[in-house]
């Protein structure tokens, strides 16, 4: 189930917050679980036993890294063992995803008939990169000692399957809700920002990313980019608005789901278009994750880096694994690679020199960027290759195809320019500069503070009701970070 369906708009949640609130305080996780539960096996059923086990493996993984942390031999069989079960079910799933029926092939051998048409049809499992990252983190710190291993199954289930965070993050370190989870406090003031950033998450995901996505969809479905380089321009320009509005809705609505239910999860994005250097992009952009690698592989590396060429090699190293952990193909690869070669080149010299020239810097960032996603977009390597080409000026071989081909392109709805403008305008930290200028008026002007407070709540609900005009009138749009 996803956050932008109706029907977790109008049955889910509404019926489970009831619940969930009318609870008993010792009571909260249970129901929080038992909808957590729910909420996953309402598209997932098949999927409940294999997550459940996956718990339990692992909190039993943790109680005994615990109980045996003065044993070092028995500790590391028992960390590698948790980390090898974790990352190769989502490495399995992540080939699954990738090449499905076609691992039968590349595998070369016999399996039952009933297995292969499995592995055709099977779907990925709801989470699983944000669990399994999830689970690994606990082992390793309950192994640094950063946090005590959880005693209740129950907290420790709940901390899995909180269903806030586990269709795309943030990827959240259990230290960061243990005390939340032993008994879960809810605040009215907390509960009416949940629901304002909720609203404001869904308006960032319909209004903006899937109206920008039918232009996107309608250029990567043909079989070569058969548009001018300006039109190019302007299909990678509207992907990348897309991706940061679908991806950071999704957060926006995981995070104040949290609120509403009692718990502070972790920011995953601070404007990052607004970076001057890649490695800045990557302290803004799917913060979770960049400081999972940074914490879990990047300074384990660093602990044993090799002479001269040590860094920019861990750092390649890591932002291949970044690549690899959205999926295992090539062209997510060379998005990895092509990422990790500008940082390890800034972290050489040119971050010296983007400093001095912030506007180059900025400029820089988006150009590099930009080009990045056409990796990450594009169905194949050789699709990304001519794009890049489209982009530096290739207008040879252009065929005009029929509308019914290559619709809604060329004729730009208005909707599409509007949801463009405001993409770009709000890309930036202009909400930020505004709620500035509004609490220093507020400080001077305190009769102003509860008009401005109606003012705000009346703009969230007609952000409310037209993201739910929107679904209600359209296709649905699954979030894209869902099956990464």
């Amino acid at each position: 189930m996803d956050f932008n369906r109706p029907q977790f708009l109008f049955l889910f949640l509404p019926f489970f917050l009831i619940v969930y609130f009318a609870a008993d305080r010792k009571w909260r996780r249970l129901v929080g679980l038992g909808g957590s539960l729910l909420f996953f096996a309402w598209g997932q059923l098949g999927y409940v036993p294999l997550m459940i086990a996956l718990i339990l493996v692992n909190y039993w993984l943790g109680r005994k890294l615990e109980l045996q942390r003065d044993n070092v031999r028995i500790v590391g069989y028992l960390l590698a063992f948790g980390i090898a079960l974790d990352l190769g079910l989502l490495v399995f799933f992540k080939v699954l995803l990738s090449y499905g029926g076609d691992m039968i092939t590349l595998l070369r051998i016999h399996i039952p008939r009933l297995v292969a048409d499995w592995l055709k049809t099977a779907q990925y499992p709801l989470g699983i990169s944000y669990v399994s990252f999830q689970a690994i983190s606990y082992l390793i710190d309950v192994r640094r000692k950063t946090c005590n291993a959880e005693n209740s199954l129950l907290s420790f289930s709940f901390y899995i399957f909180f269903f806030p965070k586990i269709i795309a993050g943030p990827i959240t370190r259990y230290a960061t809700m243990a005390q939340q989870l032993a008994e879960p406090v809810i605040s009215h003031k907390e509960i009416a920002v949940g629901i304002r950033r909720f609203i404001f998450g869904l308006a960032k995901k319909v209004l903006i990313a899937d109206v920008l996505g039918k232009i996107v969809s309608a250029a990567f479905k043909l079989e070569s980019p058969n548009y001018p380089p300006a039109t190019a321009w302007f299909v990678i320009a509207c992907f990348a608005l897309q991706i940061y509005f679908d991806f950071s809705g999704y957060s926006d609505m995981a995070i104040g789901l949290g609120k509403m239910l009692g718990f502070s999860l972790i920011e995953n994005f601070n404007y990052p278009y607004f970076a001057r250097s890649l490695g800045d992009f990557w302290r803004r952009w799917h913060i979770s994750l960049s400081s999972w690698f940074r914490d879990y592989v990047f300074y384990p590396l660093e602990r044993h880096r090799v002479p001269f060429i040590g860094q920019p090699l861990n750092i390649l190293i890591v932002f291949l694994l970044t690549g690899l952990w959205h999926g295992i193909n090539l062209p997510f690869v060379l998005w990895g690679l092509w990422h990790g070669l500008f940082i390890a080149l800034e972290s050489l010299f040119l971050g010296r020199r983007l400093v001095q020239a912030p506007v180059v810097a900025h400029v820089y960032s988006l150009v590099v960027i930009l080009l990045g996603w056409v990796f990450f977009r594009s169905p194949s390597t050789e699709f990304a290759i001519q794009f890049l080409q489209r982009l530096f000026g290739d207008a040879k071989n252009i065929t005009l195809l029929p509308f019914t081909e290559t619709m809604p392109l060329p004729i730009i709805d208005p909707s599409v320019w509007l949801a463009f403008a405001f993409g770009i305008l709000f890309s930036f930290p202009v909400v930020p500069a505004i709620q500035t200028v509004m609490t220093r008026m507020l400080s001077r002007y305190k009769s102003m503070e509860l008009p401005f407070k109606i003012a705000y709540d009346v703009i969230a609900l007609l952000f409310l009701l037209a993201s739910v005009s929107m679904l209600v009138s359209s296709a649905f749009a699954p979030n894209i970070y869902k099956n990464f």
